[in-house]
């Protein structure tokens, strides 16, 4: 069994470094020629448990290239696309993603200049998200199709799963 688990873990940390690219994480060496903030920042949460450098690298370059696209108002892209150079913007859970993942890069390696580097952009982030409480809830309101369910219409207001992260 161990020696099975081993194996597991081997092509897990093979199947990251495949989907490693000078921009981050890409979603999937096949299919999608993007960094994305949701599959970006949960696979660093995996990537950075290895203690791998170049997994750790690229789990920072994932938030660099995010935080580059950041609106002045602080919301992150939900989508770098590598080809065209260029995002969009339309997911609520991007910005929440990121902001988890930039503390869960923080506490994995103590680097107290990257904090400093991101930290004003953290601010502009949870800024952002605070200004999608629309009502005395606290809860946070989503657009339509804005989260994992992206492609699924009628998923709008105070979606459960965005509320979950924030």
């Amino acid at each position: 069994m161990k020696r099975l688990i081993n194996q597991a873990y081997l092509k897990a940390i093979e199947v990251l470094k495949i989907n490693s690219t000078e921009s981050g994480f890409k979603a999937s060496f096949e299919y999608y020629n993007s960094v994305w903030a949701r599959d970006g920042a949960i696979t660093l949460l995996g990537a950075i448990l290895t203690e791998d450098k170049e997994l750790q690298g690229t789990s920072r370059k994932t938030l660099e290239t995010l935080k580059e696209f950041q609106t002045p108002l602080g919301q992150i892209p939900n989508v770098f696309f590598l080809d065209k150079k260029t995002c969009k913007y339309y997911a609520t859970d991007a910005t929440l993603w990121w902001i988890i993942g930039i503390y869960q890069y923080f506490i994995s390696t103590m680097d107290k200049k990257f904090l400093n580097e991101f930290w004003p952009s953290v601010k502009k982030a949870i800024l952002n998200v605070k200004y999608q409480v629309m009502d005395k809830s606290g809860l946070i309101d989503s657009p339509e199709a804005s989260d994992w369910m992206d492609a699924s219409i009628g998923r709008r207001g105070k979606v459960f799963y965005n509320n979950c992260l924030y």
